[in-house]
């Protein structure tokens, strides 16, 4: 059970990533 969180816990840590890199681009092109 702790390896299936650890594996979420690890998607939502690279979709945030994913995410900021989105909203600076956004910055930029503004």
């Amino acid at each position: 059970m702790s390896k299936c969180k650890a594996v979420l816990d690890g998607k939502k840590i690279s979709s945030i990533k994913v995410n900021t890199k989105k909203d600076q681009k956004d910055k930029n092109s503004k």
